[in-house]
C-alpha cells in the first residue's frame, strides 16, 4: 500500500490498527523511514472510561507499514487539565499520568509524556560528564599501579 504513504499526515500523527471493536492498538507515528513504513511508538491498555479503552503509549517501538494503520487519527481532541484529572480519577488510573498530555477521539483516549524539552538535554551533558571523569579516573589508578 505504499501509495497510502502519500496521503499520510506528516509525523508526527497518531493511528490505530484494526480491531473488532474499533478501539485497536494507538500508536504514534514518530519517524517515516521508507515510502511505506514507519517507526512508532505503540501503547498498552490501562483502563476504560466511558465505555472506551484509555492507553499509555510509550514502552516500546515497532516499524509499522502503512498497510497496518487502519484508522489514521487526523484531529485528535487534546484533553484539558481539568478533563485529564476526572479521568484518572474515574477510571482508577495511576496518578502520574496526571501530568501527561492526553488525547481523544470517538473510540478512545491516550496519554502521552509530555516532551521534557531543555531538562532531558541537561540530564544526557550530566551522563557524559559523568562518564569522562570515569575514564579519567581510571586512568590516574592505572598510573599509580606502575
Amino acid at each position: 500500500m505504499a501509495a497510502l504513504s502519500k496521503s499520510l499526515p506528516k509525523v508526527p500523527f497518531f493511528f490505530r490498527i484494526y480491531s473488532d471493536n474499533g478501539q485497536g492498538i494507538v500508536y504514534a507515528a514518530t519517524k517515516q523511514i521508507s515510502e511505506s513504513a514507519f517507526n512508532c511508538t505503540g501503547s498498552r491498555p490501562i483502563g476504560e472510561y466511558q465505555g472506551k479503552k484509555v492507553w499509555l503509549l510509550g514502552g516500546y517501538m515497532d516499524v509499522m507499514p502503512d498497510a497496518a494503520m487502519h484508522d489514521i487519527i487526523l484531529s485528535p481532541n487534546k484533553l484539558s487539565s481539568a478533563e485529564i484529572a476526572k479521568i484518572v480519577k474515574d477510571a482508577g488510573l495511576d496518578a502520574s499520568v496526571k501530568k501527561m498530555s492526553c488525547y481523544s477521539d470517538d473510540h478512545g483516549y491516550w496519554f502521552e509524556a509530555k516532551a521534557r524539552g531543555r531538562s532531558r538535554s541537561r540530564s544526557a551533558n550530566r551522563g557524559n560528564a559523568t562518564a569522562k571523569n570515569r575514564t579519567k579516573s581510571r586512568g590516574k589508578s592505572k598510573g599509580k599501579r606502575s
